[in-house]
């Protein structure tokens, strides 16, 4: 069955007339047709894949796609059925086994395809063999070996593996550079040390790994050296094969047909914490050739960003690398000593926030190339991309896992690129395609390292043109009570994407009503469904239902506070009583609920945590609610890309972490996740996350150590009392309550639930509801922060604010511009004014001169008394223009504080 998800764009990918927000190398980026990203829809094909790598079309329609540990699957999309093809030995250590998948451009003549896998005798050496596939299965014994290679197979990892053919038939093969994760460069020339010297291997013209290859495959099982390829035949220091030299693990590949154009992406290394005296940190890339060449690993990476030359005997750093003078030196190469020039990436990014492509985010990185698209008008499809992504490189972060459309000119020159449905679409995309419909066709890998996922899967982008359907949705006004229970339903929040009027229609309780309300009244007790189905103008139709519980009234529970019911101060108490009726138990007020039975607790909460992320987390979670800034922490950055919780991916699973480690551990397990490591739980290198301050690595840390242990930080209370909250580091409290009733009529219990959460009166940056163009950024190692505030009406805001008692509010902030003004608006940014006050600045000699601790001043804005409980807003202003401010911002805010009457 064929699972369909309707894509809406909210936040990170931005609706515009004219397509998805774009970042342009330039304001001149051709214009395009417009399209409605909300016709976008991905299609869940296939699930619980085993590490599938690649995929390629039949003539006729069906799929292939291969999976690591040596099966061949055939997937034929006109029954959704899939079936085992062909099962090859492999030697799938680490990152080795069936890695790539080719089908022959004349397969409706010779029925070939191509497999690149690791021998299963031979372990050390992989084959690029021809086999015969016919009636929908693989005839193994029809192989021809065309190439084989040594590697060192013992040493994890960087094999590359993909295959695809261009035009004239050309099969073009990517190997790894066979060297381990290393902070730069791996040119270690010490006896013994061959396995971190990419000299023997990228930089090596004698050498087949650390390449693109490309050869001609004959009739008769062998191949020839086409013409253009970087060393021609008869070069006794160089193999004829090699097409393109000096990369480090070009993962994923793709051959323009129309163009001829090589793309790939090369995986960056591990980003350790750096000295910058030895070269760049590490880069993700995407590389073009429209020749062969030589793009410089392990010399360079990026933009020819390049390393220094370094003696691992010695400790002594030589030259910087020339980008057009390269030598390979090392006693470890068996080719040319002097080697082409190199050539920079197309694309080129760090793991952290990259200021020349910033859409590609942070985080540990995996880049590839996915196809190019060419609309084709001929083309009768209902589900084709648009024209909008014509000529459009298609690229993929397995890590990240985004996808993101590149625009380049006619000579291949970088021109922009821009958001292609959101980020959590996807689990680890490792191959992708158009299909012969105009979709695109998605592996992806899954969450976990070398394990059978279930959220691995084979997925369909569909463009959905022409009539869609319409969207079910109901409202009631209660689905809970009772007898007799009256239920007002409507279907008002019902839409239709193409604006077409509807029609609507209710079953349930044995009676069927028409319109956009429907009533029901239960007499009898019981659990009630009721659908609606609602159809448009066409035809086309969609339904959804509601569940109505009749019989048990649910309780209502509610916390009393005196005073401010969002702030609190350090050291007030405060005094808070909670109280339970429920129509069949009674109350706690009359005694009918006894006290016990009522759970109140209290929670103290990181300054780091959202109040947002408090507010949806589940009645139930008052024990991990003091570790759920680490989770989400971890969930934003890239952990769960080598962890899991219980099954041991690359990296140790969470609950092994736990159990391993405890408290006095927590510094050193910080500083592992900010700085990176090995050894501890085998080869693998963890990725250094420099990224994050250190109290959000150690939020991180205690979190997973939370995991083999009770949450000892909740407090109970009883039902009336107070209490008095100390001196959190800008923290949180959370006071919730909670109550389950005993049933009535023969129905099962319900629960009432409240949740308070009361900020500090002073709030740091970062600790918003809402933002426009604000951006936090730490400015010490203890991960304090201040906002950038980046132009005129940018805002910060405050959700659910209680205004009782509120007086004034102090900002602590600082600008070089001529004047700042903050406004308050409750309710929304250009909401009923509340307050407004304008500081002016002493003229600024030196506008680069950065800001110091000395320029931090306050302003206090008087506020206009309220007793409301509603959103706030505060907006800046300057005499900065937008174009100035993209240089400098227009201030800097470090603090709100709150001042109110009785606080």
């Amino acid at each position: 069955m064929c699972l369909k998800r309707r894509l809406l764009f909210w936040g990170a990918v931005a609706m515009m007339s004219g397509g998805l927000f774009a970042c342009s190398a330039g304001s001149q980026a051709k214009r395009l047709p417009a399209y409605e990203p909300a016709r976008f829809e991905v299609e869940d094909l296939l699930t619980h894949l085993n590490e599938p790598m690649e995929l390629s079309f039949l003539p006729d329609g069906n799929i292939l796609f291969i999976e690591r540990r040596g099966l061949l699957k055939l997937y034929h999309p006109s029954t959704a059925q899939v079936k085992v093809a062909g099962e090859l030995p492999v030697h799938y250590i680490n990152e080795n086994g069936l890695l790539g998948l080719a089908v022959d451009p004349q397969f409706e003549q010779n029925h070939w395809i191509y497999l690149f896998f690791t021998d299963p005798v031979r372990k050390t050496y992989q084959r690029i063999s021809r086999f015969t596939f016919e009636n929908d299965q693989l005839q193994k014994e029809s192989e021809k070996l065309l190439l084989d290679f040594y590697i060192d197979v013992e040493h994890c990892c960087h094999f590359g593996g993909n295959l695809a053919f261009g035009p004239g038939g050309l099969l073009y093969i990517s190997t790894g550079d066979n060297v381990g994760g290393t902070d730069y460069g791996p040119i270690d020339e010490r006896p013994g040390h061959a396995l971190q010297d990419a000299q023997r291997s990228s930089a090596n013209s004698m050498d087949l790994r650390g390449k693109i290859l490309r050869i001609q495959p004959l009739p008769d099982g062998t191949y020839r050296i086409p013409e253009g390829n970087l060393f021609p035949p008869g070069d006794s220091l160089a193999r004829p094969e090699i097409y393109i030299m000096g990369v480090r693990n070009p993962l994923k590949i793709f051959v323009d047909p129309h163009s001829g154009w090589l793309f790939w992406g090369d995986v960056g290394p591990n980003p350790g914490v750096r000295d910058p005296r030895r070269g760049p940190s590490a880069h993700e890339e995407i590389n073009l050739a429209k020749t062969a060449g030589n793009y410089g690993w392990p010399y360079l990476i990026a933009d020819n960003k390049p390393y220094r030359d370094y003696d691992y005997a010695s400790g002594k750093m030589g030259d910087f690398f020339d980008p057009q003078h390269l030598l390979n030196d090392s006693p470890n190469n068996r080719g040319h000593r002097q080697l082409p020039p190199a050539r920079k990436a197309l694309i080129w990014y760090p793991n952290t926030p990259s200021d020349s492509f910033p859409l590609v985010g942070q985080g540990g990185g995996t880049l590839c190339a996915g196809p190019v698209y060419h609309y084709d008008p001929r083309l009768i499809s209902a589900v084709k991309f648009p024209s909008h992504f014509d000529g459009k490189l298609f690229i993929y972060e397995w890590m990240r896992s985004w996808i993101l459309a590149v625009e380049l000119d006619e000579a291949g020159n970088y021109v922009g690129m821009e958001a292609f449905l959101p980020p959590e679409t996807f689990k680890k995309p490792i191959d992708m395609t158009f299909g012969p419909d105009g979709a695109l066709y998605v592996l992806d890998y899954g969450s976990n390292w070398y394990a059978h996922n279930a959220d691995a899967r084979l997925s369909r982008v569909v463009y959905r043109h022409g009539n869609r359907p319409p969207k079910a949705r109901i409202q009631a006004d209660k689905l809970v009570g009772a007898l007799p229970l009256e239920v007002r339903l409507s279907a008002a929040g019902s839409t239709d994407p193409d604006g077409d009027e509807l029609q609507f229609r209710w079953q349930g309780a044995g009676s069927r009503q028409h319109g956009k309300e429907a009533v029901y009244t239960f007499e009898k007790s019981g659990t009630y469904p009721i659908r609606l189905w609602v159809t448009d103008a066409r035809g086309a139709t969609d339904s959804t239902a509601v569940e109505v519980l009749a019989g048990n009234e649910a309780p209502q529970l509610q916390i009393a506070i005196a005073g401010n019911r969002s702030f609190y101060r350090p050291g007030q108490a405060v005094n808070y009583e909670v109280s339970v009726h429920d129509a069949e138990d009674g109350s706690t007020a009359g005694g009918g609920i006894e006290p016990e039975s009522v759970r109140v607790e209290l929670i103290p909460l990181s300054h780091l945590l959202q109040p947002a992320a408090v507010r949806h987390a589940p009645p139930s979670a008052s024990a991990s609610l003091a570790y759920l800034n680490g989770k989400l922490l971890m969930q934003q950055s890239d952990c769960f890309a080598c962890h899991a919780y219980s099954q041991a991916s690359v990296g140790p699973s969470l609950e092994q972490i736990s159990a391993r480690y405890g408290e006095p551990q927590l510094e050193y397990l910080s500083k592992k996740v900010l700085q990176g490591g090995s050894g501890v739980w085998g080869p693998q290198m963890m990725t250094a996350h420099p990224q994050h301050s250190r109290e959000e690595a150690r939020q991180m840390v205690q979190y997973i150590l939370s995991l083999d242990k009770k949450a000892t930080l909740v407090e109970n209370l009883p039902l009336k009392g107070s209490f008095t909250p100390r001196s959190l580091p800008y923290g949180l409290y959370v006071l919730q309550a909670s109550y389950t009733d005993r049933g009535a009529a023969g129905m099962p219990s319900l629960q009432a639930h409240q949740r308070l959460i009361l900020r500090p009166h002073t709030i740091p940056a970062g600790q918003y509801d809402y933002t426009r163009r604000v951006t936090p950024k730490a400015y010490n190692e203890a991960g304090d922060l201040y906002a950038e505030v980046a132009l005129n009406g940018a805002y910060v805001g405050l959700a659910g604010v209680d205004f009782s008692g509120m007086t004034a509010l102090r900002i602590r902030l600082r600008s070089n511009a001529g004047f700042v003004r903050a406004d308050v608006h409750r309710h929304a940014p250009d909401g009923p004014l509340m307050g407004s006050k304008r500081v002016d600045l002493p003229p600024t000699e030196d506008p680069w001169k950065p800001l110091g601790e000395a320029d931090w001043f306050w302003m206090e804005l008087p506020l206009k008394p309220l007793q409301e409980v509603d959103d706030l807003y505060v907006c800046f202003y300057s005499d900065k223009s937008e174009a100035n401010a993209i240089y400098f911002d227009i201030c800097q805010l470090h603090t709100l504080e709150f001042v109110f009457s009785e606080m």
